[in-house]
């Protein structure tokens, strides 16, 4: 977490607002290339990790994973490489750097799934300290040389990627093995579990990511820029408890749901109130301090728009309180009540970017980002809470 906020201060010092906003526009795209499948399957692989880790199957079905999301990869590559000859794209000429980084990032989420499921918490722990301390020292590096550009900031991101792999694969190149084509089998669950994640990860790139697409095409790359800072900005706390809190649960949860059922029903019902209180006692905060939170984890030229962060704090704690409500539809294996949010909200977002991006610029983004998260959380406790249960 320190790392990653380390990261995006320095990148908003040393790059302008315009580099920022493509780098932005890249990070999206990365996004959706994780989507387009890789997210939703290291979701299915976590979900039978437990169910294998005692087996002799095991490194069979470590193997598995790992050769299928290559092969997945390779196959989307050429695909896209095609399609780039003969399609004139304004980010074309980082096309290799964003396919290297979109295969570290892949190897990397597997590889850190996998461990949390086994609860090697240490080495990931381990991993994520190599990682970003060889990013923040050629960032730094860069910027003192100034050649911060966009290009040589995309390769650190990768060489950081590949040491987090090489600490991660430390024991774990032992469960790489030969296998026979009839293990291929292995996947049919994960794939099965996966498919119904994908079409709703994909409804939500289009309600995280697309609003930079509609700043991009109605405003500029410095919209962008100021709207990436401050949703980057809003997501710290709530995506650093959400990471803390499923680290912990959610391999605990797939456990005990799979021999007691009913148990994550029980826990989430208890997370709820505390984590719901949570948010508004720390959205108060970061109304008082807004100005001082952007400053020191961003730069001064962000801080005429720091008005914006309290708003979307609550709009994006919400959402992720949400997220956390609906593991129990992970672990219950209902994944498929997910893609209503996720179309809804998408929905939503759509609808403003083309109505209210295009009329009201940078405050219309806003105005779509705070409508589109609510509107997901509302449907998620509404399915959790009431209709499901019920």
């Amino acid at each position: 977490m320190f790392g990653a906020l380390l990261m995006v201060k320095l990148m908003s010092m040393y790059l302008t607002k315009g580099d920022y906003g493509k780098y932005a526009l890249i990070n999206s795209l990365v996004a959706l290339f994780m989507i387009l499948p890789f997210n939703a399957m290291i979701h299915g692989i976590m979900r039978y990790v437990s169910e294998y880790q005692n087996r002799e199957t095991y490194k069979d079905f470590f193997t598995v994973n790992i050769v299928v999301l290559t092969l997945i990869f390779f196959v989307i590559y050429i695909f896209l490489w095609i399609m780039s000859q003969f399609i004139d794209f304004r980010l074309g000429q980082y096309f290799h750097y964003i396919s290297l980084l979109v295969l570290s990032e892949v190897y990397k989420t597997v590889l850190k799934s996998i461990e949390n499921a086994n609860r090697e918490r240490k080495k990931i722990a381990i991993s994520a300290l190599f990682e970003f301390s060889i990013k923040l020292i050629i960032l730094i590096v860069l910027a003192n040389l100034a050649i911060a550009s966009i290009p040589n900031i995309l390769m650190l991101i990768i060489v950081g990627n590949i040491i987090a792999i090489f600490v991660l694969m430390f024991n774990n190149y032992k469960n790489i093995r030969k296998i026979p084509t009839t293990s291929f089998k292995i996947f049919s669950p994960i794939l099965l579990f996966s498919l119904p994640l994908i079409f709703s990860q994909l409804f939500g790139w289009v309600r995280d990511m697309s609003g930079r697409w509609f700043l991009e095409y109605f405003t500029s790359s410095e919209d962008i820029a100021i709207f990436a800072i401050m949703s980057t900005l809003a997501a710290i706390i709530p995506s650093a408890a959400n990471s803390l809190i499923s680290s912990y649960l959610v391999p605990i949860l797939y456990q005990k749901e799979h021999t007691s059922n009913g148990y994550t029903k029980n826990i989430i019902n208890k997370l709820m109130p505390i984590l719901l209180i949570s948010t508004f006692i720390t959205a108060f905060m970061m109304y008082m301090i807004q100005d001082c939170f952007v400053l020191f984890f961003s730069d001064e030229k962000y801080i005429l728009y720091a008005w914006m962060l309290p708003y979307m704090y609550v709009a994006f704690s919400l959402y992720t309180v949400s997220i956390i409500a609906s593991y129990e539809m992970y672990s219950r294996m209902m994944t498929k009540l997910l893609i209503y949010p996720a179309i809804i909200s998408s929905f939503v977002t759509v609808v403003s970017g083309l109505f209210l991006t295009s009329s009201l610029g940078l405050q219309g983004a806003f105005i779509g980002y705070m409508l589109t998260y609510i509107v997901y959380a509302s449907i998620i406790f509404y399915i959790v809470f009431f209709k499901k249960r019920n």
